[in-house]
């Protein structure tokens, strides 16, 4: 299978439209300062907790961002087309691009991260809310980056492949798939214990003003997006990718990954649960736990109804979701300034119809018209291929930079 993987963009394309939506929840509606405040008791409104199953919307992309690199990788590397440097070199760049992204988008457009008995904003979205000027805090560091870690997941999985490939190791699939198999598993299975050891001495650091240490250690257990876990998602997607490249049959595909996705879901409920109730005692990872296996299922099943059938039924049906598939196009983007447009929204509500975001029905409604905003904005800006997003600029950038790869091979 050498071709573009439709599932994979319409799945991209859903996962920022729920993230548009949902964000309304989290960041506009004075209910769910409970989540922030005390996530264990998301029990106590079952639609709110059905919400943030799905809110944490990182994990979908990178175990997307796994099987699309898994998939193009190998078929770049057996082609016999695709140049290894630049291969590395443009996973590297495209790593460090999310990195300077993400952390712009944190200090300009962050809305309501809870750190200790405080909520803290971003420069523009926190000025605009509070009327005056609001500096960014160093403890938004303690909520580590979606972008860069989706990015070390775009970059993990071609260098490992690349590393694996040496001698001909790119037809060692066996192999390949279990060593990511095995990092994976001791990865998901290290992350609870991890999170419990040091995300106290994490919040002490921060506590303490030692911000440089705290965000290092962040980096792997915070409880936004850390190292650990979500970076297994990656490597369990580039399995995935592998798979698909090497036209392994459908069934196994399915029958494997199904069944595989209903038992962490089924195991994470059961930890979650019997934690809560035995000894009341949360830990996100365990929702994590269930979301990854919620998303592999998702995967398995838009695979099979796109992209594992006829290639005339394949363009039939993306052209029916050719709207979502817009949302996917651009979701980088969207994801950055999503939150910066919905300030905007808000402070006028605010102005308009004080308390207008009290009942969860209106901020429903108001996801629905910041979602119809985007929609007009992609609906003209797709006629241009989308020129200037941040998906453009990246592309752009990093097409210039890995070309060193290249020009580095062309020189010997």
């Amino acid at each position: 299978m050498k071709k573009r993987l439709y599932s994979l963009d319409i799945f991209r394309g859903l996962a920022i439209m729920m993230v548009v939506i949902f964000h309304r929840f989290m960041y506009d509606w004075p209910g769910s300062d409970f989540f922030f405040t005390n996530p264990a008791g998301f029990l106590e409104i079952p639609w709110f907790t059905a919400i943030m199953f799905f809110a944490g919307m990182g994990g979908i992309f990178s175990i997307i961002s796994g099987v699309v690199t898994g998939y193009s990788t190998h078929n770049r590397i057996t082609s016999g087309k695709g140049n290894k440097k630049m291969i590395f070199y443009a996973g590297l760049f495209s790593f460090l691009w999310l990195i300077v992204v993400d952390y712009i988008r944190k200090f300009l457009f962050s809305t309501k991260s809870y750190f200790e008995g405080d909520f803290l904003f971003g420069l523009v979205t926190g000025t605009l809310l509070e009327g005056t000027l609001v500096v960014p805090q160093l403890e938004l560091l303690y909520y580590t980056s979606t972008l860069a870690i989706i990015g070390l997941s775009g970059f993990i999985v071609p260098a490992l492949m690349i590393l694996l490939s040496r001698k001909g190791g790119i037809e060692k699939v066996r192999r390949t798939k279990f060593i990511f198999g095995t990092l994976a598993a001791v990865i998901l299975v290290a992350t609870p214990f991890l999170s419990i050891i040091l995300d106290p001495i994490v919040v002490d650091l921060f506590v303490s003003g030692n911000y440089l240490l705290g965000f290092l250690l962040a980096l792997l257990v915070s409880p936004y997006f850390p190292i650990f876990p979500i970076v297994a998602y990656a490597l369990l997607g580039g399995i995935i990718g592998i798979s698909l490249a090497r036209d392994e049959k459908k069934r196994n595909i399915t029958i494997i990954w199904l069944v595989f996705g209903f038992a962490l879901l089924s195991i994470g409920n059961y930890i979650l649960l019997s934690a809560l109730i035995r000894f009341s005692f949360y830990n996100y990872n365990f929702v994590r736990f269930m979301q990854l296996g919620v998303y592999i299922m998702i995967i398995i099943v838009l695979l099979r109804l796109v992209d594992l059938r006829s290639e005339e039924k394949q363009e039939k049906i993306a052209k029916k979701f050719s709207p979502v598939i817009m949302f996917g196009r651009v979701s980088l983007t969207i994801f950055v300034f999503e939150a910066f447009l919905a300030t905007i929204f808000h402070v006028i509500l605010n102005l308009i119809i004080p308390g207008w975001n009290t009942e969860p029905l209106v901020v429903l409604i108001f996801g629905i018209f910041n979602l119809a905003v985007w929609w007009i904005i992609l609906h003209f800006w797709q006629k241009k291929d989308f020129k200037g997003s941040i998906e453009w600029m990246g592309g752009y950038i990093i097409r210039k930079l890995s070309s060193f790869g290249r020009k580095e091979e062309e020189d010997r």
